[in-house]
């Protein structure tokens, strides 16, 4: 194993952090097997990592795990079914059903903890957070197709729009990591919260979330103003 530094070997060292760390990994694997490695990963902590690969990978079996994704997806897949001989259509719609799918994306550990807008660690009474939310390219199409077939992934994600809220003081723009980017400008969180209420899905504080609706929609967001209100709100 070597560890990298600003491209510069690092010697003797079993644990590096940086902004530009690199690893190079070498196996003695004489017998030519299939490498097989498993990743925890968590935005909280080491320990959230472990937790979430014993929760979600716990086995070293490849064909399982495999199986086990592939029922999955084709349990999600197979909410939408097209009775059409045309085989390329198909393809190609559930090819895009699939990259529906990966959105809103899992940003929370196993134990309820997440990292959120204010870079703080908080634990939600929610099993979903969501850290990553291009709202301006999601509300007309995505995040509506998401309310019906996953009415429970839109339940948390009005419930990350609350937390934001709470650790922003407004509701989400274009988050990455769970943080807010201010790179877009609009309101794109009120048709997606609009939307999922119409279409019934209202289990989490329905009023307080109005509320955040009002107070968002009187934050510009068209220059610097909106980082100076941010700042004054987080100080």
């Amino acid at each position: 194993m070597q560890l990298y530094e600003n491209k510069l070997l690092r010697k003797n060292l079993n644990e590096l952090s940086g902004r530009d760390v690199r690893l190079v990994l070498q196996f003695d694997n004489k017998d030519d097997k299939p490498l097989v490695a498993r990743t925890g990963i968590s935005a909280v902590s080491m320990d959230g990592a472990m937790k979430n690969l014993q929760a979600e990978v716990n086995t070293w079996d490849f064909d399982q795990v495999k199986g086990n994704a592939q029922r999955a997806w084709n349990r999600e897949l197979g909410k939408i079914q097209i009775n059409d001989d045309r085989i390329m259509q198909k393809e190609m719609f559930y090819t895009f059903l699939y990259r529906t799918l990966f959105y809103p994306m899992l940003y929370s550990d196993v134990t309820g903890e997440f990292r959120s807008s204010d870079s703080k660690i908080h634990k939600g009474d929610f099993r979903y957070f969501a850290g990553a939310l291009s709202l301006w390219d999601t509300f007309r199409a995505q995040n509506p197709l998401v309310t019906i077939l996953r009415p429970d992934v839109m339940t948390d994600l009005m419930k990350t729009f609350l937390e934001h809220y709470n650790n922003c003081g407004q509701l989400p723009q274009w988050t990455g990591a769970g943080v807010e980017n201010l790179c877009m400008i609009g309101y794109p969180a009120m048709p997606v919260i609009a939307d999922a209420f119409s279409k019934g899905v209202r289990n989490f504080d329905v009023e307080k979330l109005y509320d955040a609706m009002k107070v968002s929609a009187n934050v510009d967001t068209f220059g610097f103003s909106v980082t100076q209100e941010l700042i004054t709100f987080t100080a």
